[in-house]
């Protein structure tokens, strides 16, 4: 058995109270009417909310596809790509250091000195003795 909507029984109530109750069909009357009210006003809603989800969905789905595409995109440019290679400085040092030997301005500082030459020794230098940068001769004059 179908139960019967608020609206009917607040009017069948209205008919049964007026001759008791002069006031109460008015009242009964305005709660018809804000409940009406209410109704299309939930109405409204509700179909704004479904307009809004379904909108959602678009754009998730939009950003779904957009966010695949560009990680497609990003792994052909990876996969195009050769992986760094670790030393490559080091291939360059041998012709960096034999510029700069030559004078070569692109690899000379202002005061004529390299400034790009690269160490490649594996040990740290020796230690200069003490009678480095003394000529031969100047040693022949020294007492032994």
């Amino acid at each position: 058995m179908e139960q019967p909507n608020l609206i009917t029984q607040l009017t069948a109530l209205a008919h049964t109270l007026e001759p008791s109750h002069p006031q109460a069909p008015a009242l009964l009357r305005w709660a018809i009417l804000h409940i009406e009210s209410q109704n299309e006003a939930l109405e409204e809603a509700r179909q704004e909310w479904a307009s809004e989800e379904a909108e959602r969905l678009r754009l998730e789905q939009a950003a779904y596809i957009a966010q695949e595409a560009i990680e497609t995109a990003l792994a052909a440019i990876k996969y195009g790509q050769r992986p760094p290679a670790p030393e490559i400085g080091r291939d360059m040092v041998g012709h960096i250091n034999i510029m700069a030997g030559h004078g070569d301005l692109d690899y000379l500082n202002k005061s004529g000195n390299s400034i790009r030459h690269v160490d490649l020794r594996e040990k740290p230098p020796r230690k200069k003795k003490a009678n480095a940068g003394v000529t031969g001769a100047e040693l022949a004059k020294r007492p032994r």
